[in-house]
């Protein structure tokens, strides 16, 4: 982890922050460097809100202390772990969908400090919930950091951490020396080799370029499109991919609705060798700028892609735009297969090269609503199904039964009966095409309903699916016949359009 100052006259202290799970024995800090300088909020994982925990949750946390320890002023953000399911809004302070979860991560943050700041002290909140859903809080100490005036005399023994948990503040002695203009020196746990067990990327951005600016990022709507996998003779192939990208998806509905509120980036990077490793069949390595992998994480597709050097990500990011203001980042990844994955701790987006450019810039879309909307694959994926991880466009055939689908409040009259119950249900063993669409009376077949088969699976069983007609997705129900989640050629439904609106209209109203 490493802290600079500022530039001159510019307040507060610029933090470098660089996470690894080895040194802190976490998954990452994803949400830091999406703070905002005007919206820093206090922590939210206090005493107070533990009546409305029942599921773990982590939250890492900066105190700026005096001499003497006393706490002046204190920020969280989430923090990724193992059992970290819950994000926290850092717009509204809200508990919602999952964050980044990587091996490492770096970021940089903006925190005002006063002259009485005497020490950064670094440490992680987590609820814990027992056997018996019973939360409770825990505190542990990551790192100490002492403001210290001057060029370096030389490192200052670590400060004692001490055993974890242990409850918030713990004494801290003085510093030794006179306060003037502040340096931050590191005096906390020693730091340890954090890519010991993973590939070293192979490349550098090329080029970042904006392909369209409707102002400034801090308050519009931005999209990164980032290169994969593409050697210095193949970057003329992402460019051109990237103003397909551009121009398609923001003629895509709802995309098409605000595109005042958009700003779109490309982000070209030279990679070593042409394509990614585990592409077309495990075992086969690439040196890439992201160093990311098919059948990523065991799964059992080399078009489900991902990265663990996220690091690298943000790198190419800010080689366009300050990363706190990136609010959608999509990888072209340079595979000739057709497919793409959003998973969903990485909150990225990858679409491969498909041949037809209609459907590249759909799949584009269906990955980007996954991250944007944390919504679910609207086929039979077979995935067991988690109460705990629930998706805004999928219901389980009790909610059908019991009138309290998620989606009601977007239903329009005409699509209630009288009792209040949706018009439009299609259950499995009601009329279908052959390729398992509903034979409905028009018109409400293209009405808000509930129609089964949606993501999950009961049992689960991914290697025995069937996509679309597998009957053991009966009891799980989406909120339209056709959407977008569902096949490429349609348009998104009314759930998935509100959520990815709301998406773009929480960061550009």
């Amino acid at each position: 982890m490493t802290l600079q100052r500022p530039e001159r006259g510019t307040p507060g202290l610029s933090l470098e922050v660089h996470v690894s799970r080895d040194a802190v024995e976490m998954r990452a800090a994803a949400a830091i460097p999406r703070v905002d300088p005007g919206r820093l909020r206090p922590p939210a994982l206090v005493e107070p809100a533990l009546a409305y925990f029942d599921r773990p949750a982590s939250e890492l946390v900066l105190d700026l202390r005096a001499a003497d320890g006393e706490i002046l002023a204190a920020f969280g953000w989430p923090a990724a772990a193992e059992t970290f399911h819950t994000e926290i809004s850092l717009r509204t302070g809200e508990l919602a969908g999952s964050p980044m979860r990587a091996v490492e991560w770096e970021g940089r943050l903006r925190v005002p400090v006063d002259e009485r700041v005497a020490f950064l002290v670094f440490s992680r909140t987590d609820v814990v919930v027992d056997d018996r859903r019973r939360p409770s809080l825990t505190q542990t100490p990551l790192a100490v950091f002492a403001l210290r005036p001057g060029p370096d005399p030389g490192p200052l023994p670590p400060l004692p951490l001490p055993p974890e948990p242990l409850p918030l503040p713990w004494p801290l002695p003085p510093p030794r020396l006179p306060r003037a203009t502040p340096e931050i020196v590191w005096v906390g746990p020693p730091r340890r080799r954090p890519y010991a067990v993973y590939q070293l990327p192979g490349g550098h951005v090329h080029e970042a370029r904006t392909i369209v600016d409707t102002g400034d990022p801090a308050d519009r709507f931005d999209i990164v499109i980032i290169g994969e996998g593409f050697t210095a003779d193949e970057t003329d192939v992402f460019d051109a991919r990237a103003d397909l990208l551009c121009h398609g998806l923001l003629s895509t509905t709802p995309f098409s609705s605000y595109r005042d509120r958009i700003n779109v980036h490309a982000v070209s990077t030279v990679s070593v060798d042409s394509g990614i490793t585990n592409v077309p069949a495990p075992g086969t390595t690439k040196r890439t700028y992201l160093s990311a992998e098919g059948f990523w994480e065991g799964k059992n597709s080399a078009t489900f892609i991902g990265t663990h050097a996220t690091w690298q990500v943000i790198k190419a990011v800010e080689a366009a735009i300050p990363y706190q203001h990136a609010d959608l980042v999509i990888v072209i990844v340079n595979v000739l297969i057709e497919g793409g994955s959003a998973p969903r701790h990485l909150g990225l987006a990858f679409v491969t090269l498909y041949g037809d450019h209609a459907k590249f810039v759909s799949a584009a879309a269906h990955e980007s609503a996954h991250v944007l909307g944390a919504l679910a694959e609207e086929y039979v994926s077979c995935m067991p199904f988690d109460q705990t991880d629930r998706h805004p466009n999928e219901a389980t055939l009790a909610e059908v039964t019991g009138n309290t689908l998620a989606w009601r409040p977007l239903a329009q009259p005409a699509e209630l009966d009288a009792g209040g119950r949706f018009r439009a249900v299609h259950r499995y063993g009601d009329s279908m095409t052959t390729d398992c669409q509903p034979i409905m009376a028009s018109p409400i077949q293209g009405m808000l309903g509930a129609f089964w088969g949606c993501m999950c699976s009961e049992p689960a069983d991914p290697p025995g699916c069937t996509t679309f007609c597998d009957q053991r997705g009966e009891w799980f129900f989406r909120p339209m016949a056709e959407c977008k989640m569902r096949r490429l050629r349609y348009d998104f439904c009314r759930v998935c359009s509100d959520r990815i609106s709301s998406a773009i209209l929480a960061v550009a109203p």
